[in-house]
């Protein structure tokens, strides 16, 4: 075998660097032990194992606040508790035109704070969120009023206002008590 210019031996070495790091095979057919191993999927203890159907026919209606003309109702049948006491459900924001947004949604009672966690697309399944950063609740925000209102309505003394989502779902259906 002739050998070759250094030029060349740089560049193909550059390039077998390169199919290393992007994780090609080797152009000979042959296959590389793994120098990295694949990082898991990030775990997200908010998510539960499977998404929830949203249905018109349970959807409740929340003020969105004085500035906003859309409406925001939140599938009922979607509160659910996990083990922190995190409270998720589905929100459904749905414009004057008739433009629908929905979002999984988690409210952590703790903390005053909220995060999206998958997004609804038009066939009906999600995009999951892994990294959706936690939001504060600014309180008197009117822009974002039904997240407060949420608050209201499903948390209590900083934790969620009941471990069960039957009791979830009266208060949520209840007017609240308390104005922000």
């Amino acid at each position: 075998m002739l050998p070759l210019p250094r030029s060349l031996r740089h560049r193909l070495l550059a390039l077998g660097l390169i199919a290393v790091v992007l994780g090609c095979p080797p152009a000979t057919g042959q296959t590389l032990p793994k120098l990295i191993g694949e990082a898991p999927p990030p775990v997200n203890p908010s998510m539960p194992a499977t998404l929830p159907v949203v249905s018109a026919q349970s959807l409740v209606e929340i003020p969105m606040g004085p500035e906003s003309r859309n409406r925001c109702e939140i599938d009922a049948d979607t509160l659910a508790i996990d083990e922190e006491r995190l409270v998720r459900y589905a929100l459904v924001i749905t414009s004057p035109s008739g433009v629908r947004n929905v979002s999984y949604e988690a409210l952590r009672c703790d903390r005053r704070e909220r995060r999206i966690l998958a997004l609804g697309r038009p066939d009906g399944s999600w995009s999951v969120l892994p990294d959706s950063p936690w939001r504060d609740l600014p309180r008197g925000d009117s822009r974002n009023g039904h997240h407060g209102e949420l608050f209201q309505r499903l948390c209590e003394g900083g934790a969620a206002a009941s471990l069960t989502p039957e009791r979830l779902r009266q208060r949520l259906r209840e007017t609240p008590r308390n104005p922000l």
